[in-house]
């Protein structure tokens, strides 16, 4: 499949292709454009009613009256720097998102409007309330620009130039030392850099959550540039710690810990080029070898969506009879982009105790597809680490086949060929009461969730052919591009 996908990118002549709906009992696009609340779902596409339930993205949420977090030793050395974080204000305030002493520079709120201040406040623009944004801050020099969702917010700004050279205190969510201006709503995924990050940084970061631009393979940043990184994802507990290796740690004081928000589901931007309408239908493609440069010429930008899963979240979708697989083969397809891969981070799961159970996680060799299946009457079959490794930081789609009729477990890759593994002797049902989830065990251990971006998880209830698995990467193909 690998060349038909070489193929699709260059033609100027796509066809359109949909996802197979025989036997499909459950798709969780995680595309849902509104989520909010305490009651967060995903709609189910197939149209059986098994939606999936959102647990993740944790982060710290701020009151507005005596909430902060206090970090000793800050400091950039230097008057380039890129401030990132990810935000969700409740309402419109005036308040400080980051509060830096010396020779003071300030992010926050003014007049409902993210500013930074510098010898005088600095307006950008406002941005949503109650839903979550990334921003990034860019100061060059005695220029500062501020990104919000990959896209920059008003003009840039002339401002004196920064100095943060030597340690020095600062407050998140305050006035240093927590006197005033607090603010109302949720932070996480903290970042501070001593360098000036290029286009290609902002729209990195933003297509993957939770990565440093580090990772950038065109960036001209390396480890030494990051000097400050909360998570904020710590759930317990006042210290909020520093990943940067500052060893900055910061000291929370009254906010809270927020499970249940997912912190985005946007892949991020990507530039696509509109190819030539099929059935009145529009296929959207993009160049792999190029992403900035236009197939046909006419570029758009468009904003795709996954479930992020950070290390700390899962989806849940509560049992239901068209979940019940009896004695017959069933089939359970995604896209999956891991951050990450450790060693039984679960993928997807249904039950983790008893009989009838299955589950999709990365094997012990922190690499390796690895598949587990037993059924009704406790035979199991393992593929252990028998199966090709997954790739990190990479859009896959990974099929899986319970073949209970001929006790094998199939692996479908995206090249086209076929794994397998067989010698179960099932002889019970895949009949269980527990839940299917997405991201952890059925039960949510901890050490179990999965590290990375999902999107479109498919269950059917029957076995799917070459073609149809084909088909299927063929449809998510063009929204699934690195």
């Amino acid at each position: 499949m690998l060349s038909l996908y070489n193929n699709i990118v260059s033609s100027a002549f796509v066809l359109s292709f949909s996802v197979i709906t025989s036997g499909l009992k459950m798709w969780l696009g995680f595309k849902t454009s509104s989520i909010s609340g305490a009651n967060q779902i995903t709609s189910d596409s197939s149209n059986n009613s098994n939606v999936g339930k959102l647990f993740t993205g944790k982060a710290v949420d701020f009151d507005g009256s005596n909430d902060s977090i206090d970090i000793d030793g800050f400091q950039l050395a230097g008057s380039d720097a890129t401030f990132a974080f990810w935000i969700n204000p409740t309402e419109a305030q005036n308040t400080y998102i980051l509060d830096v002493t010396g020779d003071r520079f300030v992010i926050g709120f003014s007049g409902n409007e993210l500013s930074v201040f510098s010898g005088d406040f600095f307006k950008f623009g406002a941005i949503a309330y109650s839903e979550w944004s990334r921003v990034a801050i860019v100061i060059n020099g005695t220029s500062a620009s501020c990104y919000v969702n990959g896209d920059q917010l008003g003009t840039t700004k002339t401002i004196p130039a920064i100095s943060i050279g030597s340690a020095t205190r600062a407050s998140i969510g305050s006035v240093f030392a927590g006197t005033s201006a607090y603010y109302d709503g949720k932070l996480s995924d903290f970042q501070v850099y001593n360098a000036v990050w290029s286009a290609s940084d902002i729209a990195y970061d933003y297509a993957r959550p939770n990565h440093l631009v580090t990772n950038n393979p065109i960036t001209s940043l390396t480890v030494s540039n990051l000097k400050g990184y909360w998570a904020l994802n710590e759930g317990a507990g006042t210290v909020a710690y520093d990943s940067s290796g500052e060893g900055i740690n910061g000291t929370k004081d009254g906010a809270t810990y927020t499970f249940q928000e997912p912190k985005i589901l946007q892949l991020g931007m990507v530039d696509y080029s509109i190819s030539t309408p099929v059935s009145n239908a529009i296929t959207l493609i993009a160049n792999p070898s190029n992403p900035s440069q236009d197939i046909l010429g006419t570029s758009v930008r468009l904003r795709e969506k996954a479930f992020n899963l950070d290390g700390s979240g899962y989806s849940s979708a509560d049992n239901s009879s068209t979940l019940q697989f009896g004695t017959n083969a069933f089939t359970i397809q995604a896209w999956i982009k891991p951050f990450s891969l450790a060693a039984d981070n679960r993928i997807l799961t249904k039950g983790v105790t008893g009989n009838g159970e299955f589950m999709i996680s990365v094997g012990a060799d922190n690499a390796s597809l690895r598949v587990y299946a037993k059924d009704s009457s406790g035979n199991a079959l393992d593929t252990s680490n028998d199966f090709s490794s997954l790739t990190a930081d990479s859009w896959q789609m990974i099929t899986v086949i319970i073949d209970t009729p001929n006790d094998q477990i199939l692996f479908f890759k995206d090249d086209g060929s076929v794994e397998s593994k067989t010698g179960a002797s099932w002889s019970g049902n895949f009949n269980n009461t527990e839940p299917i989830t997405i991201g952890n065990t059925s039960s949510v251990s901890a050490g179990q969730f999965f590290n990375g971006l999902v999107s479109d998880a498919l269950v059917y209830d029957k076995l799917l052919t070459s073609d149809e698995v084909e088909n299927n990467y063929k449809a998510g193909l063009s929204a699934h591009t690195n």
